[in-house]
């Protein structure tokens, strides 16, 4: 697959874009009355069928849980074990060069992936070479690139960079001194050793507000489940009731 199909399918305005092709034609007409005003929610909830908005919300459903798994690319959750795997076989010098450029280009594009990226490694590196996390955290505190060395090997060029060092000076956000792993010119930060106690993947801002959405539809369709084969009215009563609470 190229570098440039796989960034368009990561990109959040691809769920934006397809969610929007697939909405619910019916949904968008039963939002207006005969003269092509928007109608209020209490006209909604009276007036169209309980069955039009099970549906629709399904529907609601299915784009967040397309969009909970975007957002899990975005994060390298699924990439990660690949990686790991492409950074080892090129420090063994196993790996074709077209390979490791793919990848390279991949985490330039998105630092919260290179930022999980290194974490992931610098964890698996350490626990496959049965070093401790004192010895990561004595060559961290030291600042000396040779000692570090000893300790830790990456595929990119790892290093302390000071305040004043043009490379750092000239990255998008400002970063303070500190070690980095140089991923093609993007300074992507090592993690301190206290934060390999109890790795976790960093996910974007977005992924806890869609879960939170998740859990509330499981709430509501469920609520629907249970008056779908009560009568008209008594439905209309609760159909009502499910969507002002």
């Amino acid at each position: 697959m190229q570098p440039k199909y796989l960034v368009k399918y990561l990109s959040p305005v691809a769920v934006e874009k397809y969610g929007e092709i697939s909405r619910n034609y019916s949904f968008l007409v039963n939002l207006t009355n005969d003269k092509n005003q928007v109608i209020g929610l209490d006209s909604f909830a009276k007036n169209v069928q309980p069955r039009n908005k099970y549906y629709d919300l399904k529907e609601v459903m299915r784009l967040t849980n397309i969009a909970i798994v975007q957002q899990n690319l975005l994060s390298g959750d699924y990439m990660l074990p690949l990686f790991v795997n492409l950074s080892y076989k090129k420090l063994n010098r196993s790996l074709d060069s077209a390979s490791f450029v793919q990848m390279t280009y991949f985490l330039h594009q998105n630092e919260l992936l290179a930022r999980n990226y290194v974490n992931v490694f610098i964890k698996n590196y350490m626990d496959s070479s049965k070093q401790s996390l004192a010895q990561y955290g004595y060559a961290f505190n030291s600042k000396s690139p040779v000692v570090m060395k000893q300790v830790l090997q990456l595929p990119y060029e790892i290093k302390y960079y000071v305040e004043k060092d043009s490379l750092l000076m000239k990255q998008k956000v400002k970063k303070a001194a500190g070690w980095y792993a140089n991923i093609s010119g993007q300074l992507v930060p090592l993690p301190a050793p206290s934060d390999l106690v109890d790795l976790k993947i960093e996910h974007t801002v977005y992924m806890q507000e869609l879960l939170n959405s998740r859990n509330y539809l499981l709430g509501v369709l469920n609520a629907y489940d249970l008056h779908r084969n009560l009568s008209i009215d008594i439905s209309k009563a609760l159909n009502y009731f499910i969507l002002k609470h």
